[in-house]
């Protein structure tokens, strides 16, 4: 079953940390009593920058006196070297330690010795041990298979397939599973034998080619797979739509890291100025670790990872990935425009918090890290770099009143007219002297006016003028 729907191991697998329970100093003991270090005891090293299920480290002197850092792991060699490196760097920090830090851990695997090759430039010196003798039981090598391409395109997955009727239903599911992508806001992914869609930084599907045909594999909410018929992909497409919608509508995810995860992609794409941006390019896990891979502005690759905290257990598998990552950079950004260098990536990381285990770390890599700090505002949220004082707003002009403009002086009053004086009013019995009006008009000095029909014009005909008759002349004048 494990094989059947791919390995954990590619995309934060084994080497993920904060597992298991928490150590004590009693490794750090039997850690000294195994003779691995050159020691006779160790101190548990006081901080909360290295939780204690990831890895334990202690301080002791060396037989020639030399203050060193001891930092073991069970499970993992490359959390031991985080827990190493975190204490390491706050202790030349503040105290000015130069001497050796111890990674100890029972196995260093491909993962662990790969994340050593990330740890760069030190004041102190970094080791690594492997001590098989303090492995609670002995463990058998298991064999290490052959890695599958990290990246492929869908039609190299759907090639797969013998029969030319089956490469034509694989195409048709892998473009049922892109336009599920393109509706949900997810992505597609080329990896191995199969298709994978991703949901809300989860593999929630895939479409696998075998020697028997196409298969459609559910892993959430639960696993099942399902053999495709040309005559049947619809309904098996709306069957695992109708599954993933109470997935996609649980407020719980949308609101936390998943649902971040998935806002932010663009946006911070955007605030970094990337191109030819890939989301959860990598695949092979449930979980994904990586978000975004796109070409900055000079040309380098960039691998992004956006968390709500960015923790010293969770960097681990981010760096894990990148490595991973890295050999399909030339697939991913095949056709990404001029200038375009393919040096080893950038690690960027957007995030809203950072544990101080994580920054000291972050420090010491041989990678260029970027980082953004995800600032909530209401209900957008702001991107700047780590370190960057929040943009001041600008404060509001100070409201200027108009000057107040000299009044003009008054023009002098004109002089009060003196009303006339009114005559007295008669009293009462007197006779009162009669008005003089203005002669009205007579009669014949009225103008006429016109009837009321055919003097407003309605179907009344103008006759025209009579002309009046000439005198007659005197007899005897003559004309001419």
């Amino acid at each position: 079953m494990r094989r059947r729907f791919g390995r954990r191991g590619r995309n934060g697998g084994a080497d993920e940390g904060s597992r298991g329970a928490a150590l004590d100093a009693r490794w750090l003991e039997r850690v000294v009593a195994s003779g691995v270090v050159p020691t006779r005891a160790l101190t548990p090293v006081e901080g909360d920058e290295v939780p204690p299920t990831l890895a334990i480290v202690g301080s002791g002197e060396s037989d020639s006196g030399e203050r060193l850092i001891v930092g073991f792991a069970l499970r993992s060699g490359g959390d031991a070297l985080l827990g190493t490196v975190a204490v390491a760097e706050r202790l030349a920090a503040s105290e000015g330690f130069s001497g050796p830090a111890i990674a100890v851990a029972p196995y260093w695997s491909i993962a662990s010795r790969r994340r050593f090759g990330l740890v760069g430039a030190t004041p102190y010196r970094v080791r690594a041990v492997a001590a098989p003798s303090l492995a609670e039981t002995p463990t058998a090598v298991e064999p290490e298979p052959m890695e599958e391409p990290a990246a492929l395109s869908v039609a190299r997955v759907v090639a797969h397939a013998v029969r030319p009727e089956d490469r034509l239903l694989g195409a048709r599911a892998a473009a049922a599973l892109a336009g599920l992508a393109a509706k949900h806001g997810g992505a597609v992914r080329g990896v191995g034998r199969s298709v994978e869609l991703v949901l809300l930084a989860r593999r929630v599907a895939s479409v696998r080619a075998d020697d028997d045909g196409i298969l459609l594999d559910t892993l959430l909410p639960q696993r099942s797979s399902e053999r495709l018929r040309p005559e049947g992909l619809a309904d098996s497409f709306d069957r695992l739509e109708g599954l993933l919608r109470k997935r996609l509508g649980d407020r719980d995810l949308l609101q936390g890291e998943e649902g971040l995860r998935t806002r932010l992609v663009p946006r911070v794409s955007a605030t970094a100025g990337l191109r030819a941006v890939c989301a959860w390019p990598l695949g092979g896990g449930d979980s994904d670790v990586l978000d975004l891979a796109g070409v900055a502005a000079d040309g380098r690759p960039v691998v992004g990872a956006i968390r709500q905290r960015v923790t010293l257990a969770g960097l681990g598998p981010i760096l894990d990935a990148l490595v991973t990552l890295r050999p399909a950079l030339p697939f991913l950004f095949d056709a990404a425009e001029s200038p375009l260098r393919l040096d080893a990536p950038r690690l960027l990381l957007a995030a809203e918090a950072f544990d101080p285990g994580a920054l000291r770390v972050l420090a010491r890599l041989a990678l260029e890290v970027v980082r953004l700090e995800i600032v909530a505002g209401g209900r957008e949220v702001e991107l700047r770099a780590a370190g960057e004082a929040p943009a001041a707003l600008p404060r509001p002009p100070r409201e200027t009143r108009p000057e107040r403009f000299e009044r003009p002086e008054r023009p002098e009053r004109f002089e009060r007219l003196e009303r006339p004086e009114r005559p007295e009013r008669p009293e009462r019995g007197e006779r009162r002297e009669p008005i003089e009006r203005p002669e009205r008009f007579g009669r014949e000095e009225r103008p006429e006016r016109f009837g009321r029909g055919e003097e407003r014009g309605r179907g009344r005909e103008i006759e025209p003028a009579r002309r009046e008759p000439e005198a007659a002349e005197p007899a005897g004048r003559a004309r001419f």
